[in-house]
């Protein structure tokens, strides 16, 4: 069951979202992957994050819930806005695992899955996660509800998008894998898909992509 909790502020969200994250990042133990969303609302949480001195285990990794297929200096890159606040927050560059974008859709795809689930098969953990949520019913870029109910298992796929970007998108097989996962939003042009992952969440993607996640709240703004 998703668990919802209402914000009065941005503000607010922001600031209990960088306290979450810092409170994972700095009391992990062992190899620890967390998983970062892109786009306009979490941003400022990594830029506040990057202003900040944290104890900053080498043991910790970062990725990407999705990625355009777009060099690191495009501004669609998710990757060339939150590398450097990740770099500046004290990670290093071997911490970060990338889409190589300079590679093929599928095989950036395959490399990308294959980066995260060797660190999962290797003893790695997954603790804690942050998705968005799309104005049409969207996380990461499961678009459809094909994307959503991927059967492959594999930790990633690519996304081909006509008159888009092509992407790379984590799986529900890669979500199942996440201790805590939580969806941020704000705006109300999400107002309707918001409605939809409280009453019915499994006609829509981002609900069905985490059905069988362990623990999965809704942090969002009034």
């Amino acid at each position: 069951m998703i668990a919802f909790h209402q914000f009065n502020s941005e503000k607010s969200l922001i600031r209990k979202t960088r306290q979450k994250l810092q409170q994972v990042i700095e009391s992990a133990h062992g190899p620890a992957a967390i998983m970062l969303s892109g786009g306009k609302t979490p941003l400022p949480v990594y830029q506040d994050l990057a202003s900040r001195k944290m104890k900053m285990s080498p043991d910790v990794k970062f990725f990407l819930s999705d990625e355009r297929m777009v060099p690191p200096d495009s501004p669609d890159s998710n990757q060339g806005a939150i590398a450097p606040l990740l770099l500046k927050a004290g990670a290093g560059e071997s911490q970060i695992i990338r889409v190589k974008t300079g590679l093929s859709l599928a095989m950036a795809a395959a490399d990308y899955g294959q980066q995260i689930e060797d660190f999962h098969k290797a003893g790695g953990r997954f603790p804690f996660g942050l998705l968005g949520l799309g104005a049409d019913g969207h996380t990461a870029s499961m678009f459809t509800m094909e994307d959503a109910h991927n059967p492959t298992g594999y930790f990633a796929i690519p996304v081909e998008r006509i008159g888009d970007l092509d992407r790379i998108s984590v799986t529900a097989a890669m979500l199942r894998q996440i201790e805590h996962i939580v969806f941020l939003v704000s705006g109300a042009d999400k107002a309707a898909m918001l409605e939809k992952l409280r009453s019915a969440p499994d006609t829509i993607p981002a609900g069905a992509a985490v059905s069988q996640c362990k623990k999965v709240e809704v942090w969002f703004t009034a």
